[in-house]
């Protein structure tokens, strides 16, 4: 405080100790509070105050006293200007205060107290995090065998599971389905192949998952969705994150953690500046039904076996010699039907939907096993 407002306070002490007063009683200032929002009279400020008649008008005589409220008419009182500018600018500088500060701190910490204590919580104890990918899949892979210490790139994990040899397009149009929409057995090998990274893999599988016309889970869904959460929490109890299909779109993400009913995870929001907020288990879209997979204890291999194996399993997928979705091609003839795509499709609002998309996906593949050829050419000398 400078010179000057001590001087003010000195010469006013008097007058200012009769407004402080008037103002330090709970009782005055929550009938001050009533009194802001307009006149009042006795019946309301009795009611929402539990004064007794008495009482009440008692403390309205000590506010009128300081020139802080005024009766405006027969049992009828307001808040004066001067009486509304003393609250006003008490109630800010109050905000503004350490012992406000203080309060808040202990507010907020209290309620974090509460809610762990109450909220089911669990989040791994070496979080994985969801690796930079076009296709999904690898980047979840990838983030959860790194989080387990395994030592693997992005080229790497698109080639040894199979993914990368892949070409596939929907034969009516182009869709950014088609760098997903593979026949179940066509992802189980990739599964399966997955393993020689380095870690065994199980498979969670829970059912359909799919929405009514309103977009909600449908009551088998639902069922199905909380059938996988649970399945899910134990493996997030056991220290362990899980890759899961559906979340929060048709892509593969990370889940590190649950809170109440919803899945910590990490997905491709955090590359496009997305917050990466829970999702609730039934917040699912899993075309082609819910599926998430376990990564359950390490696993030796042998890198001249696992090249010889991923160049097999590359050759059968990369020339289509395995089962296909009737709506798609897969194989070198996917290029043809791409191409077509491309310069026939017929012009409208959904012309050349993900084409984008799905030829990055493509090209980024068709990279890896460039890279990952080079490696295998050094393992099987």
């Amino acid at each position: 405080m400078d010179y000057d407002q001590a001087d003010k306070l000195k010469n006013n002490a008097v007058e200012i100790a009769e407004i402080m007063t008037a103002l330090s009683n709970e009782s005055r200032l929550l009938t001050l509070s009533y009194l802001l929002d307009g006149e009042k009279d006795l019946k309301f400020l009795i009611d929402k105050t539990g004064l007794s008649k008495n009482g009440l008008v008692n403390h309205l005589s000590t506010l009128m006293d300081a020139g802080l409220v005024e009766r405006v008419s027969r049992g009828k009182y307001g808040v004066t200007k001067d009486g509304a500018g003393y609250v006003s600018d008490m109630v800010d500088q109050y905000l503004v205060s350490e012992r406000y500060r203080a309060k808040r701190q202990r507010i907020d910490t209290s309620m974090y107290q509460w809610r762990v204590s109450t909220v089911n919580e669990k989040i791994v104890n070496k979080p994985a995090e969801f690796k930079p990918s076009w296709f999904s899949y690898q980047g979840a892979v990838q983030g959860v065998l790194n989080s387990h210490g395994v030592e693997i790139g992005l080229a790497e994990a698109i080639a040894v599971s199979g993914y990368g040899w892949i070409t596939n397009a929907m034969k009516k149009h182009l869709c950014p389905s088609a760098p997903s929409a593979f026949h179940g057995d066509v992802w189980t090998s990739i599964y399966k192949a997955t393993e020689n990274l380095g870690y065994k893999i199980e498979v969670i599988k829970s059912g359909i998952f799919e929405w009514d016309p309103n977009h909600k889970p449908t009551p088998e869904s639902s069922k199905n969705a909380e059938k996988q959460y649970q399945a899910v929490k134990k493996e997030i109890d056991s220290d362990r994150p899980v890759v899961m299909w559906g979340i929060p779109i048709p892509e593969y993400g990370i889940v590190n953690g649950y809170r109440g009913e919803e899945y910590i995870v990490s997905t491709y929001r955090k590359l496009i500046n997305q917050p990466d907020t829970p999702i609730h288990y039934t917040g699912l879209m899993a075309p082609g039904g819910l599926c998430a997979l376990k990564f359950t204890k390490p696993r030796k291999t042998d890198p001249k076996q696992v090249a010889i194996e991923t160049l097999r399993l590359g050759y059968k997928l990369g020339t289509g010699d395995a089962p296909q979705i009737p709506e798609y091609v897969l194989g070198p003839e996917a290029y043809d039907t791409l191409a077509e795509n491309l310069t026939d499709e017929t012009l409208d609002e959904n012309s050349h939907h993900g084409t984008g998309y799905t030829l990055a996906c493509l090209m980024e593949g068709k990279w890896a096993i460039s890279e990952y050829l080079k490696q295998a050419n050094q393992q099987i000398d």
